[in-house]
């Protein structure tokens, strides 16, 4: 009867057919198994509970779901979850476990500091030691206390306006319980019913100020009125009322125990109207609800109101054992047994375990019979299964030998194939030059050089010319063997260019026609497409001038006085390929002063997969880890930068060739 917008919405059942309910509670249990968040766990449970039938059911979700709330200490969801089990143990008629969980609820929502959920604790505990215990004493205490909590949270906080309002109904019913359930002498309890009407006013108008239309207050406010005009005699405006609360509750169908509780008191209006046909059917549809909802409280209410029925008819047969019903009820509602809802669950599990018991029983019976004839089928199919192992652990052994000779014959192919490489390896590096030649005319320098294969598709470039010192790294077409062959024409082409010119943009135009004049990229016929992107700078220790020119890939000096990197652009053409025979590259000149640094690298080093989340590096960290270590030496550079990319990828498999040059002006 008290469940709010808030609070109930758990506890809602979901309008759609048997199966698929069945398969959505499939899915939350299947959920449950595999899910590590505590979080959605906690809610998986809670919509079990909505989906679920049976409070045996129910409680076990709930248990489960405040088990995890409390591990991780969240408070505030404890305090509702105790209310929903305090709410199961009431319409089971478990009165002291209801008592329990609603002081837990208490207790955590002060933890909590939740004043919306403490304040809801003392409608509750107001309303049920007043019904089950019998007990009214500090009724008003607890329902004002909730009014101030209510009023703060909707005056101050603009919230729980709905609570508010039922907090101030639930006044309105106690007061009026005082006074009970007949027509009253409104001389002398003037000033009660003056203070009744006040407080169902205002929380008619909180609804209409709020628009709320889906709560308990919309039957609860009709129901006070329904209440008020009975006191007051006025029976047309009570009938009115009732009517109407019967209306909504049928309309929402939310709490079966409010419809059963409206239609208790549509009968009693019917009764006091001597209309004891239309007073019969609402009591009887009253019992019904009741009946299918397990509501013991609602069906000993609605039973009294139909044995005073039959009594003021002169039907003593029926009112008498209508009497002897209700006696019952009371004695099971009195029986512990019978109330604690934990027990029923018990006693449901032993007479299941009980019943398994007795099939098992019945099949092993069964199996009895036709265990001799199983044992000789299942003895022939042994007999039947080693013949062919037999047959087939011949067979394996002959098809062994032939995968002995076949894999020695592999294993031969790939010492072969493994040496030829090693071999090219060393015909490759024979074409590179020498890094002491280079650190000869640049001291301060280092090539870090990483083959992702035996042989490398990246290849540096080195040359001292008429006073300038040439250096180039590109990085070919593929890797492994083709991208070495690539590699070494790309060189030799390159060597040819720059007997040519000492202009670096011709140098890369000259390459690029080479390259494809040798790969006959020119034919119309021709499906190659093969090229490299490459860098070159032109390097004049005696101006302190550097000039670059690149196809696809940037030079990069860091600035050792400003602490930055300055990127200078490469033409967006490769060397070869698509590229036009007639391209032209872009140059670029600057001057550089002692300590700047110099860098040339293919993509393979900001390429590599790594880190924490198995990420590419990217052009972005590389260049900051450039300016993090450009004020070492170049061989601390050379050490810092392979120490760091080894630990970058840890176990991954290196995905390109990796080359890097820098040079310390």
């Amino acid at each position: 009867m008290r469940l709010t917008l808030v609070l109930s919405a758990l506890f809602l059942f979901l309008a759609c057919d048997f199966k698929a309910q069945e398969g959505k509670i499939d899915s939350l249990i299947l959920a449950l198994k595999t899910e590590k968040n505590d979080s959605i766990k906690i809610n998986a449970y809670i919509a079990l509970v909505g989906l679920s039938n049976g409070n045996a059911e129910k409680l076990t979700y709930l248990h489960e779901a405040i088990g995890l709330a409390k591990k991780n200490k969240h408070n505030k969801r404890i305090s509702g979850l105790s209310y929903y089990l305090s709410r199961i143990h009431e319409m089971s008629g478990n009165r002291d476990s209801c008592l329990y969980y609603l002081n837990s609820m208490r207790h955590y929502a002060q933890l909590a500091n939740e004043k919306s959920l403490l304040a809801y604790f003392y409608i509750q505990i107001a309303y049920i030691k007043s019904v089950y215990f019998k007990n009214n004493e500090n009724q008003l205490v607890y329902l004002d206390s909730a009014i101030t909590i209510y009023e703060d949270l909707y005056l101050n906080h603009n919230k729980n306006s709905t609570l508010y309002a039922e907090a101030l109904w639930r006044k309105t019913e106690a007061l009026m319980n005082a006074l009970g359930d007949h027509e009253v002498d409104v001389v002398k309890y003037e000033k009660e019913l003056i203070e009744i009407r006040k407080l169902l006013g205002k929380a008619q108008v909180l609804k209409k100020e709020n628009g709320e239309l889906i709560s308990e207050t919309d039957t609860a406010i009709p129901d006070g009125w329904m209440n008020y005009y009975l006191l007051t005699g006025n029976k047309d405006s009570s009938l009115y009322y009732a009517l109407r609360s019967v209306e909504i509750n049928n309309r929402l169908n939310i709490d079966p125990a409010r419809m059963s509780y409206s239609y208790a008191r549509l009968s009693q209006i019917y009764q006091s109207r001597k209309e004891y046909k239309k007073a019969e059917e609402a009591t009887l549809t009253g019992i019904r609800v009741a009946n299918e909802h397990n509501l013991v409280k609602e069906l000993i209410d609605n039973y009294s109101i139909l044995r005073n029925l039959y009594y003021l008819q002169g039907d003593y047969k029926n009112a008498h054992d209508i009497l002897v019903r209700i006696t019952a009820f009371n004695d099971s509602v009195n029986s512990k047994a019978a109330l604690n809802a934990e027990e029923v669950f018990q006693s449901q599990m032993k007479s299941e375990k009980l019943q398994q018991e007795a099939l098992r029983q019945e099949e092993n019976a069964k199996m009895q019979k036709t265990v001799t004839t199983l044992t000789i089928a299942v003895l022939f199919l042994v007999l039947i299964f080693s013949v062919l192992i037999a047959l087939r652990w011949r067979k394996s052994i002959a098809q062994n030998k032939i995968i002995e000779q076949q894999k020695f014959i592999v294993d031969q192919k790939n010492t072969e194939i493994t040496e030829s490489i090693t071999y090219a390896k060393r015909i490759q590096q024979a074409k590179l030059p020498a890094i002491e030649t280079i650190k000869a005319s640049l001291p301060n320098s280092f090539v870090l050089f990483k083959p992702k294969d035996i042989v490398s598709g990246d290849f540096y470039y080195f040359r001292e010319k008429d006073g300038f010192q040439f250096l180039a790294v590109a990085d070919c077409t593929g890797h492994g063997v083709p991208g070495a062959i690539m590699a070494m024409l790309g060189s030799e082409r390159l060597d040819d260019a720059l007997n040519q010119t000492n202009d670096t943009s011709e140098i890369l135009k000259i390459l690029n026609q080479g390259v494809k004049a040798s790969l006959k990229q020119d034919d119309s016929d021709s499906t190659s497409r093969d090229g490299m992107d490459i860098i070159i700078c032109r390097i004049d220790k005696k101006n302190n001038k550097v000039c670059f020119s690149g196809a696809n890939r940037p030079l990069w000096i860091v600035r050792h006085q400003t602490q930055s990197i300055e990127e200078f652009k490469p033409t967006k053409s490769a060397i070869g390929g698509f590229t036009a025979n007639e391209q032209e590259f872009s140059k670029a000149e600057t001057m550089v002063q002692s300590k700047d640094v110099i860098y040339l690298s293919t993509d393979g080093y900001s390429d590599t997969f790594g880190g924490a989340n198995d990420k590419k590096l990217t052009s972005k960290r590389f260049k900051e880890l450039l300016i993090s270590v450009h004020s070492k030496s170049a061989d601390e550079q050379f050490a810092y930068l392979l120490n760091f990319i080894e630990q970058w990828k840890g176990k991954i498999e290196q995905i390109d060739d990796i080359l890097v040059a820098g040079i310390i002006i």
